[in-house]
């Protein structure tokens, strides 16, 4: 596709989609340990004291990523053009629409963080009697919510967000003939926009001469309230072929969404109607050990309103404690498999990428410390005694106090040796 304009040519190639990458907040470093948090809260959540610090990280982390989740499904992910969709003539009878669009990466971050913390809640609820049982409970049911409204809200950024081939973010460049820029770019300038793409291609290759021309990109042209335009990067389009390693990972993932979390959102809104509109406390009727009475009582029941509400809490209590956690390992690989293909804006040099570990690590210290630090007191002034008993019983304590009083006097004459001088 050739225009000839003032005996200049340009070239439009629909080859390109611009980003703005996975922020730091969501790098490999702070979901590995997002996740580690969330399966050592399971394993240990019996003890208090050490499963208390790890909760509250899942909680705040996982909470502003349900929040961030809920603004990209209010903006579509997307970016703002400064200029309107419009055509640009590419001869008298060919043209190219152009959508300035940019998609931001953190809708496959949060879409991991929020999944992984929304699957993780219901087998918790179900199996945990110290969950369903601990004085913070008002506070884990508001948490409860907020994962399932940024649930939500991921599920809308994933029907909402066209980015196949045919969709707004596969972006066009314009180029001289036989000129093309260098993959990926990182923050391309903002060129002079007039009132249409039109224009604003023709008035760029007018401005420029033929020696030190480089491409247009109109996606370059865009503004996010929660981005900055210098992070935008330019790669090239990703293309996956059909039936490739790919292909059937995404599709798998993508099933596993549509048709899994809404089985488990309906599990999580019967979950709550149990907890608030049951008169049998929630002890008594969830967990592990109840399975087996709840089967009891199917066996042995005629068909009644009461067997209904007994089979609806064996189906819920196998879905959370047995298909959950299966759907919970194949989600997170996936996810983290999809996401490793996404450009990132930190390394694991930067400090937003380890300082996170390292807080982990000395609020883990500071526990030990708080439950431990009686005994290691009374391990030490134990020591000490000893130490001094064997001091005392060897009679070496006399010796010392001797030389320290001899010292204070002058020279080696207060010992009153035959061989010291004087």
């Amino acid at each position: 596709m050739v225009l000839e304009l003032q005996k200049m040519f340009f070239v439009a190639y629909r080859d390109i989609e611009c980003i703005y990458p996975v922020s730091g907040q969501y790098g490999r470093a702070p979901r590995a340990l997002y996740y580690a948090l969330l399966l050592f809260v399971l394993i240990y959540r019996r003890h208090i004291w050490l499963a208390a610090g790890a909760a509250a990280s899942c909680i705040t982390f996982g909470g502003a990523t349900a929040v961030h989740a809920f603004i990209l499904a209010c903006i579509r992910a997307a970016s703002t053009p400064l200029v309107q969709d419009s055509s640009v003539s590419l001869n008298q009878t060919d043209s190219v629409l152009v959508q300035s669009r940019v998609l931001d990466l953190d809708v496959d971050a949060t879409l991991a963080v929020v999944g992984a913390g929304f699957l993780t809640l219901l087998p918790l609820a179900i199996g945990s009697s110290s969950f369903r049982n601990s004085g913070a409970q008002p506070i884990l049911v508001l948490w409860g919510l907020l994962m399932l409204i940024g649930m939500l809200c991921c599920l809308v950024n994933l029907y909402a967000i066209n980015a196949s081939a045919n969709g707004p973010f596969h972006q066009y460049r314009f180029c001289p003939p036989h000129h093309n820029d260098s993959l990926p770019l990182f923050g391309p300038s903002v060129p002079n926009l007039p009132t249409s793409w039109n224009k604003s291609v023709a008035q760029f290759f007018k401005q420029n001469s033929t020696s030190d021309l480089n491409c247009f990109y109109p996606c370059a042209a865009s503004f996010q309230l929660l981005r900055q335009q210098s992070e935008i990067q330019i790669i090239p389009f990703p293309a996956v072929r059909n039936h490739s390693p790919e292909y059937w990972a995404l599709y798998i993932l993508v099933n596993i969404v549509y048709g899994c979390m809404p089985v488990t959102i309906l599990a999580c809104i019967s979950l709550f109607i149990l907890r608030f509109c049951s008169t049998t406390p929630t002890s008594e009727t969830l967990g592990y050990r109840s399975i087996l009475r709840n089967l009891d009582i199917l066996a042995s029941s005629p068909i009644n309103r009461k067997m209904a509400y007994q089979m609806l809490l064996v189906m819920l209590q196998v879905y959370a404690l047995v298909i959950t956690p299966l759907i919970l390992l194949t989600f997170v690989a996936l996810a983290e498999w999809s996401i490793s293909f996404d450009p990132e804006s930190e390394s694991i040099q930067h400090i937003g990428q380890w300082a996170p570990l390292v807080g982990v690590a000395l609020v883990l210290v500071g526990a030990f410390l708080s439950k431990y630090w009686p005994t290691l007191r009374d391990c030490h002034v134990a020591v000490i005694r000893l130490g001094w008993t064997w001091w005392s019983w060897t009679g070496l304590d006399w010796i010392w106090m001797e030389w320290i009083r001899l010292r204070r006097r002058s020279g080696w004459t207060g010992l009153n040796l035959p061989w010291a001088p004087g």
